[in-house]
């Protein structure tokens, strides 16, 4: 689940049975994560032989990155409700720029209903790989695809789901933000991004 650490979250309010988190979502260690099970919801451990972690999965703790796991958290809790409303302040200066300078994109899902951190966009007529490579030469980090779907030269299904058209859908990057993120970030993507569009663009045209 990518909401920890962005969006307040009550996941038994919600009615979730199960969820999965990864700490270098929110800034924590990588390798390391947490499964939250509702109480009383049917569950088979994965792996088993040993009484680690309620006998849901035996093996040795990764006791560091527990613990980095649990400074992420209580960093990001400290102050969710600010960082959540500069990210959307960012988010939303990135778009106004994007949707001034560049023609024919479009954000992907609901405005009003999007993470503060992330901006899909679809530029039509443009290679999202290509995008991602020529932005990554600039010193630009963006994707094109969840990452267990890299390498994949398909569309996404997740867009394609939403209705969103083939070409646009093969067009479409994420721009990611994070706690770090600056004014400064956005003014070097706003640099970037609109010559890069259009020169994939033509090349994809020619």
């Amino acid at each position: 689940m990518q909401a920890l650490g962005k969006l307040p979250l009550d996941l038994a309010a919600a009615g979730v049975d199960f969820a999965s988190f990864s700490a270098h979502k929110l800034g924590g260690p990588k390798g390391v994560g947490a499964f939250y099970v509702r109480p009383g919801a049917p569950h088979t451990s994965l792996l088993i032989g040993g009484p680690q972690e309620q006998r849901r999965r035996a093996g040795t703790e990764n006791v560091p990155g527990i613990v980095g796991f649990g400074a992420a958290c209580r960093v990001a809790a400290a102050d969710l409700v600010e960082r959540s409303r500069r990210l959307a302040t960012l988010r939303d200066r990135l778009w106004e720029g994007i949707s001034k300078e560049i023609p024919s994109c479009s954000w992907n899902g609901a405005p009003d209903h999007a993470v503060t951190h992330t901006l899909s966009v679809s530029f039509p007529g443009a290679d999202a790989t290509a995008l991602v490579e020529a932005l990554d030469l600039e010193g630009m980090s963006v994707a094109s695809g969840a990452a267990c779907a890299s390498g994949s030269t398909e569309p996404s299904h997740v867009l394609m789901a939403m209705g969103v058209p083939p070409d646009a859908a093969r067009g479409s990057i994420r721009l990611s933000l994070g706690f770090a993120s600056t004014d400064a970030d956005i003014d070097r993507a706003l640099e970037l991004l609109p010559p890069v569009v259009a020169r994939v663009r033509a090349a994809g045209a020619a």
